[in-house]
């Protein structure tokens, strides 16, 4: 048989095949990435969520310290307040008696502060406020009425809003904000 008879695969046979399965594969790796941003995204809601209702129903049990819970502006967590819970730091600790502010004080600083905790020197979470990418959480209280609102802002990968403050739900580098919040109402 003559060699020019022989049937096979050409060279660009096989180079089409490989460009057209390295953009099969580049298209399946973004969406992967895409999907991960997306995970993150739902997991930093979900403890957004957690946290407000936790930060309600604390307010609702310290009801007559309802003022107390007013951030006036986005809540600060430079200074730990006294502990009004037991916590454990190598012996048990029981809490302090406390007054409905230091109280409310320290539902705030719990719920939406880091604690830093270190075990054997690993940097352990073991907070929804830990969890969740750059939490911001500003409450406004109105006593008169027993009503408070619980605005919690962090960061997001997979939305913001433009110059317009129009929501986007693509990231580009036109993205102003790239910030997603979650408000809940509260009436006690």
């Amino acid at each position: 048989m003559p060699i020019n008879q022989v049937k096979g695969f050409s060279m660009i046979e096989v180079l089409v095949t490989i460009a057209i399965t390295t953009i099969g594969l580049l298209g399946i790796s973004a969406m992967q990435l895409k999907a991960n941003q997306a995970s993150q995204d739902s997991g930093n809601r979900s403890q957004a969520v957690w946290m407000l209702k936790d930060l309600s129903d604390r307010m609702n049990a310290n009801s007559n310290g309802l003022a107390f819970y007013d951030t006036g502006g986005n809540y600060n967590c430079a200074n730990p307040p006294r502990m009004c819970a037991a916590y454990y730091d190598g012996g048990g600790k029981d809490p302090d008696d406390c007054t409905n502010q230091e109280m409310a004080q320290f539902d705030l600083w719990d719920v939406a502060c880091s604690r830093d905790y270190t075990l054997d020197g690993v940097n352990v979470r073991e907070k929804a406020a830990e969890f969740i990418s750059n939490p911001v959480l500003n409450i406004s209280v109105d006593v008169p009425t027993n009503s408070a609102t619980l605005s919690m802002t962090w960061d997001v990968r997979t939305s913001g809003t433009n110059a317009s403050g129009d929501k986007l739900y693509i990231i580009d580098e036109d993205a102003e904000n790239r910030t997603d919040t979650l408000v809940r109402q509260v009436q006690l």
